[in-house]
């Protein structure tokens, strides 16, 4: 009885009502959890530039640029569960995950203002192009279990969820169309190099975000616990 009791309480507990809404705008989890997502999908979603990159600034051939894009776009996908394998198993937690992996995005965005042009280039530059790939698919294939680590209650999942996709998916909006406009008015090198230091300055602000969140979820469920 006293079972049956407890699960009557939590069907009851996430049953949906119309306050649940405000109380999920009014999460300010939720929304810094929404931004640190919007950061890890700026970089995923323009990624592809590489393949450009690759081709216009290092001298590679474009047929070979173009397979190296279908990695870093469909074989790439692959690498979704080791993300989640590292956040569930050895992290215990996707913030640490997204601190730590932005943290290596970084350091490859801003090595890559210091790959000089020219077919000399061509191996660091495929290197890089890689890995900030891998960094990215493995991040982006985690991405929505940020909700979960943070304790949105299943009442309001939903909404939850609505709330971070129009947050996370407004780089589509303008980032593509301001990184074609450097490459239109600074040219292709110039262009570039603003390109991987605006990725890297995102990824920098991720690191913060991600790890500082981290710890202010520690410090709920601890304080949950001994309540």
């Amino acid at each position: 009885k006293e079972e049956n009791t407890s699960l009557a309480q939590t069907a009851e507990e996430d049953k949906f009502r119309l306050s649940d809404v405000g109380k999920a705008i009014k999460n300010p989890y939720l929304w810094w959890a929404s931004i640190i997502m919007f950061l890890i999908y700026t970089i995923y979603s323009n990624v592809s530039y590489f393949t450009p990159y690759l081709s216009s600034q290092v001298g590679m051939d474009v047929s070979d640029s173009s397979f190296l894009g279908i990695i870093r776009g469909y074989v790439f996908y692959f690498l979704s569960p080791v993300g989640g394998y590292i956040a569930d198993k050895l992290l215990k937690s996707t913030l640490r995950l997204y601190g730590y992996g932005f943290i290596g995005l970084a350091v490859l965005f801003f090595a890559a203002t210091r790959v000089p042009a020219g077919e000399d280039s061509v191996v660091i530059a495929i290197v890089i192009s890689l890995l900030a790939s891998a960094f990215a698919m493995m991040l982006y294939g985690v991405m929505w279990s940020i909700l979960n680590e943070i304790d949105i209650p299943i009442s309001y999942a939903a909404t939850a969820i609505g709330i971070s996709s129009m947050v996370i998916y407004l780089p589509d909006l303008f980032v593509p169309a301001m990184i074609g406009s450097w490459l239109d008015n600074y040219g292709e090198e110039a262009g570039y190099f603003r390109m991987f230091i605006f990725f890297g300055i995102c990824c920098m602000l991720a690191v913060v975000l991600s790890l500082t969140l981290a710890e202010r979820v520690k410090m709920m469920k601890a304080a949950k616990e001994i309540k």
